[in-house]
């Protein structure tokens, strides 16, 4: 078996994320030091014979100046991709920010992407999920409290319009520590986050979906898993620990 070159370019290619295009082959992201100052985000989609189908060495997602990292992807249900990064080009915290890149891989959305979080301090480790329309929901790390870290979330459609309330909205801001998101769909336009919690000290696993279909400009309805009306099938919450 030979493997096939994605992007040779020079400096560093890394922290790669990919997903299937729908047609047999894939559409790949990652952090690139190609231009010897800072990390940039670039892609590249791949036919079923592993041929590279965009620009060689791929094409810029983000080259805003700082570095963008960690990027992640997510299938636009019409065999581009909707990409959500770590962004530092405001020169202080990290923001979060998205991009659009259809089949053709031509950005859709503002050049260098649409910003979805910009609060105060940092705001890492993004993750997404489409639903094959055209929408995402993209879930972080989010540290405007300073008081410890916590979980916030923001829908957009696919024009990179922002659905929900500016720079997101929290899906838990208990005390001490919320770490690590991922996030599944659920099948009907809502979505599942789960993530590492450190409330009362202990470590543990915290999952939770809360959310009204169908989904209003104003977010996610939260329900606390403790007063949750089990009959409800509009309304779904779901909370599960695991200590060790």
């Amino acid at each position: 078996m030979t493997n096939n070159p994605i992007c040779t370019a020079m400096g560093q290619q890394q922290l790669p994320r990919i997903i299937g295009d729908g047609a047999g082959g894939a559409i790949m992201v990652w952090t690139d030091g190609r231009n010897g100052t800072d990390y940039n985000i670039f892609a590249q989609r791949i036919d079923a014979n592993g041929s590279v189908q965009w620009t060689l060495d791929g094409i810029p997602i983000c080259a805003a100046p700082f570095n963008q990292e960690y990027p992640v992807i997510a299938s636009d249900g019409a065999g581009g991709a909707m990409i959500t990064w770590q962004d530092r080009r405001n020169g202080a915290g990290a923001d979060i920010y998205a991009q659009h890149v259809d089949a053709s891989g031509l950005v859709q959305w503002t050049a260098d992407g649409i910003a979805i979080c910009t609060a105060a301090s940092d705001q890492w480790s993004p993750e997404i999920i489409g639903d094959g329309a055209g929408t995402a929901i993209i879930t972080w790390e989010d540290n405007r409290s300073g008081a410890g870290l916590d979980i916030y979330a923001q829908r957009l459609n696919s024009s990179g319009a922002i659905l929900w309330m500016a720079n997101g909205v929290p899906i838990c801001s208990a005390i001490d520590s919320q770490r690590y998101p991922v996030v599944v769909g659920d099948g009907t336009g809502g979505a599942i986050v789960t993530w590492e919690d450190w409330q009362s000290d202990r470590r543990g696993y915290f999952s939770s979906s809360e959310w009204m279909l169908p989904v209003t400009l104003n977010g996610p309805k939260m329900v606390s898993p403790s007063v949750f009306p089990r009959t409800t099938s509009s309304i779904r919450d779901l909370r599960r620990w695991r200590w060790w």
